[in-house]
């Protein structure tokens, strides 16, 4: 690129010296630049190859959370590594049998010194990575984590070789469990053939030589068993046993299952308590344990192997055999078999425990007594403004009783003075002799009757506002009955009107209409004769009836007096001037209702004359 740019200045007899100088320029600045590139890739460090053989596969929570915790202790050290994970899935498929393939997997996808440092977890990668050390990795070194029942002969003599040791409290949480379960004599351990349920059953074995011989321990391998067999025996022991679901993975058959899948299974099949010593356990009902914290054990591993990657030598570094294990207790397994607190281990964590007033409100406390004292002002405030609302309502309780005396008074005054009317047209009658006189008369006096037998009953009743309609219609009645003399007569009247309270408009309606049409009927209907009025008021429901509307139409009052007299002639329908049926018009239009007019039985000798007024109830 220099080349060409001073050939192409040289071509040029008049080049310009401004120019050649910007192009000169441009190549020193490149060319620092890609140096400057270059000097920081070769001084950044180099990534750390480190290969992680997990035992079991992924997913497995154990497994997971190692590798979450080995993964943390890089991070916080500051360690650039380049992780390269494998799964061995020793849990759900015999190991033993595809170690040489996987061996020779390795073999083919890594060279011998790829890695700067092997990584393993739980007994079967180490298993693995010590046996096939000389052919994978010879002068890698290794760290490994989760080792059941560690010692060195574990190494098989190798070096370069250290790491975490997973050390089970068994002995603790077995005396636990004793101590909260004093009168269960039978210990049942559920153990699986991977190599971490061996190395358990191992060490539970020899602990059992320091227990009374009359505590029987139980071991259900289910290497030997089906889980249908293993929970036939739970049900044999059930009452009786303390039960130890330690590792649940692949039963005879070859069924392989997932913690949750397993641990579900037991628990259903025994109402025995259950402890455990591992994490994926705890979380999945049972009482509690001392409890084995995989990410623990993952993050110490890590710690370990930085030291390594730094350049310090495994063999400076000794096995580490404390473990991490607080006793952890689920809160409602501890409330289901009545386990009082105080029975257990001081620093004891509990699980799923409700949680108290003020943790779940510790952040809201302030401002709940900000709310109080705010609530107390008002609260203050509200006293005072039901002090004055009792005064307005005391106030109001003597207006309101004021007024129900004036109404009663104004009911009495109209009633004396509708009396008085009554009165007065009673001596007209006394006076005439003419018919149509007096027959104008008796009618007038049958009207004012009615309306006054209304302010009557309100006048005697401390309800200014309602009205019983049976006693008003049956008062109403009884005055027409003495006024043309039925039982003289034979004239039979059948009242059909339910206890209710209407409305003084309705009712001085009703009132009006019986009596208009009671005094029509008994005066035309039975020619002098007996005969039989029947007065109904009935509430009709929604969308029931000849008249019902549309869904929505609201209840009604349907009320029909009818008779079984002559009824009305065919040939003389009730003339529209009839100032009767023109009074009745009237009054059902008040009601907001209608009237019809028709025949009680039609083709009978005597049909009888039926009149429905339909209005609504509300």
């Amino acid at each position: 690129m220099l080349y060409f740019l001073v050939k192409n200045t040289d071509s040029k007899k008049c080049g310009d010296t401004m120019k050649l100088f910007s192009a000169r320029k441009t190549v020193c600045i490149l060319t620092l630049l890609f140096c400057a590139a270059l000097s920081l890739s070769f001084g950044s460090p180099k990534a750390k190859r480190v290969l992680l053989i997990h035992s079991y596969h992924a997913g497995y929570s154990f497994t997971m959370e190692e590798q979450r915790g080995i993964e943390k202790a890089f991070q916080e050290e500051g360690i650039k590594v380049a992780l390269y994970t494998h799964f061995l899935d020793a849990k759900r498929f015999d190991y033993n049998r595809r170690a040489p393939e996987i061996a020779r997997y390795l073999s083919a996808l890594y060279s011998r010194d790829f890695f700067d440092l092997v990584m393993t977890t739980d007994n079967d990668a180490l298993n693995l990575a010590v046996r096939y050390r000389s052919s994978l990795f010879p002068n890698t070194p290794i760290v490994f984590c989760g080792v059941n029942d560690y010692s060195p002969e574990l190494l098989g003599g190798e070096k370069g070789i250290t790491g975490v040791a997973e050390v089970f409290d068994t002995r603790g949480i077995i005396d636990i469990a004793r101590s909260l379960f004093p009168d269960r004599d039978h210990l049942v351990f559920i153990l699986d053939n991977t190599a971490t349920g061996v190395a358990a059953g191992s060490e539970i074995a020899r602990l059992q030589k320091s227990f009374p011989s009359s505590l029987t321990f139980i071991y259900l391998r289910m290497g030997l068993l089906s889980f249908a067999e293993i929970k036939e025996l739970l049900k044999k022991y059930e009452g009786r046993s303390i039960v130890f679901p330690l590792q649940l993975n692949q039963d005879r058959d070859g069924t392989a299952y997932s913690v949750d899948e397993a641990l579900e299974e037991v628990r259903r099949s025994t109402s025995d308590p259950l402890f455990t010593v591992t994490d994926p356990h705890y979380k999945l009902g049972v009482v509690g344990g001392k409890i084995v914290l995989p990410y623990y054990q993952g993050y110490a591993a890590g710690k370990i192997a930085s030291r390594i990657l730094r350049g310090e030598s495994p063999s400076r570094i000794p096995v580490q055999t404390e473990t991490h294990a607080p006793y952890v207790f689920d809160y409602r397994y501890l409330k289901k078999y009545n386990i009082p607190f105080k029975s257990l281990p001081a620093d004891s964590e509990i699980l799923f425990q409700p949680p108290s007033i003020w943790e779940r409100y510790s952040e809201s406390i302030p401002y709940i007594l900000l709310l109080l004292a705010a609530e107390t002002v008002t609260i203050f405030l509200l006293i005072d403004a039901l002090r004055r609302n009792k005064q307005f309502q005391t106030m109001l309780q003597k207006l309101l009783k004021e007024k129900e005396m004036l109404v009663r008074e104004v009911n009495h005054r109209v009633k004396n003075n509708l009396a008085t009317v009554k009165s007065l047209l009673s001596i007209q009658k006394s006076a005439s002799s003419d018919p149509a006189v007096l027959h104008a008369l008796s009618e007038a006096e049958n009207r004012i009757q009615s309306i006054s037998l209304t302010h009557r009953l309100l006048y005697g009743s401390l309800d200014s506002k309602t009205i019983d309609a049976r006693t008003y219609v049956e008062e109403l009645i009884r005055g027409i009955q003495d006024s043309f003399q039925t039982e003289t007569r034979g004239v039979v009247i059948q009242l059909d009107v339910p206890d209710v309270k209407l409305e003084v408009d309705i009712i001085r309606n009703i009132g009006l209409l019986v009596n208009e049409a009671l005094t029509n009927t008994l005066k035309h209907a039975f020619n002098g004769g007996s005969g039989e009025v029947r007065i109904k008021l009935s509430q009709q429901p929604k969308d029931e009836g000849a008249s019902a509307g549309p869904k929505d139409t609201p209840a009604r009052w349907v009320l029909t007096i009818e008779d079984d007299g002559k009824g009305i002639p065919s040939d003389r329908p009730i003339p529209s001037d009839s100032l009767g049926f023109t009074i009745m018009e009237s009054l059902a239009e008040n009601l907001q209702g209608t009237l019809t007019v028709s025949l009680a039985e039609p083709g009978k000798e005597r049909p009888g004359t039926r009149l429905t007024v339909e209005f609504p109830a509300s």
